[in-house]
């Protein structure tokens, strides 16, 4: 009878920790889904598939804007926000231009400043680091190709260009989004200790560390009753 109790008590922990996992492993980093950017040259850009999906592209400018290109079948709904890490900047914050090809060449669309930037921060939980958000720019766009080019003073610095109004599953896993918090601090310029800060760490180490106090606390009992 008391190896059943025994069992039951371990599977019913074993339970516990499997459901906390599947909270944690389906929920997002941040409310965007990360996307690493790193274009090789000033000719370069990066093609965004859905730009209504919630996505944060984190770049460094390193002597050239970044350019996005997307194209649009339909009038959609369009979502833009320029941030920066909360950390020190040498060339200043970045701006955003938005731009529509037509026959000619292109057309503006719309101007992000940098001067905007940093008038509100925001610290995501999940990761423990606080971003300076500039402004928003929500707008229908026509069907067509836009460019979405961003840059500094002397493009050279961090930013992070948020996109998109509909949430995206990225299927990363438990161990897929460790990697991915990892790569944001070194993104900060932060130690990888600091991983630690996530409760995608703590809550599970410290789970299992309460598992195995409770769990001995039990034995231990079990053995001198």
């Amino acid at each position: 009878m008391r190896t059943v109790s025994k069992n039951f008590s371990v599977q019913r922990s074993l339970l516990v920790f499997v459901a906390i996992m599947a909270w944690l492993v389906p929920s997002a980093v941040s409310a965007y889904s990360v996307v690493m950017v790193t274009p090789p040259e000033v000719d370069s850009y990066t093609t965004v598939d859905e730009p209504a999906a919630l996505r944060a592209y984190y770049g460094v400018l390193k002597g050239f804007p970044h350019t996005y290109r997307f194209t649009l079948d339909t009038a959609t709904e369009v979502t833009f926000q320029i941030a920066e890490p909360a950390i020190m900047q040498p060339a200043g914050s970045p701006s955003v231009i938005v731009v529509r090809e037509v026959e000619r060449g292109v057309e503006e669309v719309a101007r992000l400043n940098a001067s905007e930037v940093g008038k509100e921060t925001e610290t995501v939980y999940a990761t423990g680091d606080t971003y300076r958000l500039g402004e928003r720019f929500t707008q229908t766009l026509e069907t067509g190709t836009y460019l979405v080019e961003v840059s500094n003073g002397d493009n050279d610095g961090k930013y992070v260009l948020r996109m998109g109004t509909l949430p995206v599953e990225d299927g990363l896993g438990y161990f897929g989004t460790l990697k991915q918090i990892h790569a944001i601090k070194q993104f900060f310029n932060k130690p990888s200790l600091l991983v630690m800060q996530s409760p995608y760490y703590y809550v599970p180490v410290l789970l299992l560390i309460a598992i195995g106090g409770w769990w001995y606390r039990r034995r231990q009992k079990m053995k001198y009753a």
